[in-house]
């Protein structure tokens, strides 16, 4: 089973639930609601959003940026080629412009 699959996270959470009394999980294709007790948490998962992240983060457009990231992706398949590095290099270019929220900076 892969670590960053939803099915991971699924399992996951039904583990947690069992820890409290009373905890029921559903989980549909991209979002869990778990209710334990007071505690209720409701999970959704957005493949656009996953892939943004990660080609925000390998992009290293920040010093905040985590460098586990890129550092995967260069060991990944013969890592990553010239146009790869021109496209997140664009990125990283937006992204300085923008910053975190989105507007000028």
């Amino acid at each position: 089973m892969n670590a960053r699959s939803p099915k991971t996270l699924s399992l996951l959470l039904a583990t947690l639930s069992l820890g409290w009394a009373g905890g029921t999980l559903a989980a549909t294709t991209n979002s869990w609601h778990l209710e334990a007790g007071p505690l209720t948490l409701e999970i959704q998962v957005s493949k656009t959003a996953h892939l943004f992240h990660v080609v925000d983060q390998i992009s290293q457009w920040s010093e905040f940026c985590h460098r586990q990231y890129a550092r995967y992706f260069e060991a990944f398949d013969g890592g990553l080629n010239a146009a790869d590095r021109e496209r997140l290099a664009q990125h990283a270019t937006l992204r300085k412009a923008r910053g975190w929220g989105g507007g000028p900076t």
